[in-house]
């Protein structure tokens, strides 16, 4: 479990890199992969077959309901980094399944085996009134 307990309407930075700050993005497939995968797991309905679901999201069959509201995100080879204000707790039921779904996804497609990021996730409270709706991209 987390140490630091989160908190609904508040803006979060999650952050994560690969182990041994290795590469977690190979190519701009994976890139579009973890892309996608935000947007198919940030909803309250559980997610049985991905593909199908970005599908219906992107031809309106699907209406999402969001956990969290991504502000921004930035995605390097080997980290990745949110924005997130939070709507539903807990953020570890999406970010579960999206470090998750793309670490099956990585080793399915470049094989291996062990943990792909270095730890869980880390996500740090950002303070409005001190640094302003979007600090991190000033």
């Amino acid at each position: 479990m987390r140490k630091q307990k989160l908190v609904v309407n508040y803006i979060y930075h999650v952050y994560n890199r690969g182990v041994e700050k290795r590469r977690i993005f190979l190519d701009n497939k994976d890139f579009t992969r973890f892309a996608n995968d935000l947007i198919v797991f940030n909803d309250k309905k559980l997610v049985i077959n991905p593909k199908q679901r970005l599908e219906d999201i992107q031809s309106g069959r699907h209406k999402r309901t969001p956990l969290v509201d991504i502000i921004a995100f930035c995605l390097m080879p080997n980290h990745y980094h949110f924005g997130i204000e939070t709507i539903e707790l807990p953020i570890s039921k999406i970010m579960h399944q999206i470090n998750n779904k793309y670490v099956k996804y990585f080793r399915h497609r470049y094989g291996g085996f062990g943990h792909l990021f270095q730890e869980r996730y880390f996500a740090k409270v950002i303070d409005k009134e001190k640094q302003g709706r979007v600090p991190f991209f000033i």
